[in-house]
């Protein structure tokens, strides 16, 4: 049996790619489940083998996050979630290594994917360039949040003037560099994000725990 074309492998090499799946793997079932990503992945490198440094280029047809899209998608990412736990379910009730490659085989992204696509109100393949582009606004949220904690927490009450205006200097650049999470949202969608963002935020990690999970990870 093989898994080099099954949706649950390359949904795992999408993940790899993103650089998502730092930690190790276990011994049981890792080591063959890590081989068929690694396998995938390599597909989306380019002729010498290394994945392109600079992004790929947003869709120009991708659909946008309005808040009626982020309502949806809170219910499809809570139907994603729901859906892959219960694949891991079964594969945790796997009494052999056998049994486990099998129901890992049997694992049907695409069926999950489909079920939350229908709950979000929006096609699977609006729904899957949806998922990206809301994972991407709220991991430029964290990056914006997280520059501004580090400024924040520093102590230059003991800075000269001279030093306290590099500093200064420096975080505006700093700032000035990180793209704008919000590009291309109106505001009555900023609004609904906002209202939503740390339910939204939680469901992501869940999302991308659940899917490590499938590493072993």
């Amino acid at each position: 049996m093989t898994l080099e074309k099954t949706p649950l492998a390359l949904a795992l090499a999408a993940l790899l790619a993103l650089g998502g799946c730092t930690g190790g793997t276990e011994d049981t079932g890792g080591e063959a489940t890590r081989d068929v990503t690694l396998e995938e992945s390599a597909d989306l490198a380019g002729d010498e083998g290394e994945f392109d440094e600079e992004p790929s280029e947003e869709p120009a047809d991708r659909p946008a996050l309005t808040a009626a899209v982020l309502e949806g998608l809170e219910r499809g990412l809570v139907r994603e979630n729901e859906g892959l736990q219960a694949a891991l379910d079964k594969l945790a009730s796997a009494e052999t290594d056998a049994g486990r490659l099998i129901a890992l085989g049997n694992v049907d992204i695409e069926a999950i994917e489909a079920a939350a696509a229908e709950a979000a109100g929006v096609s699977p393949g609006d729904y899957t360039l949806l998922k990206e582009h809301l994972f991407d606004v709220l991991g430029r949220v964290d990056m914006h949040e997280m520059m501004t904690a580090i400024y924040s927490d520093m102590d230059d009450a003991e800075l000269d003037g001279a030093t306290r205006a590099e500093v200064e200097k420096g975080r505006d650049e700093m700032m000035a560099d990180l793209e704008d999470p919000f590009e291309g949202m109106d505001d009555e969608a900023i609004e609904a994000f906002k209202a939503r963002q740390a339910r939204l935020a939680e469901l992501r990690a869940q999302n991308i725990g659940l899917l490590l999970k499938f590493l072993g990870g």
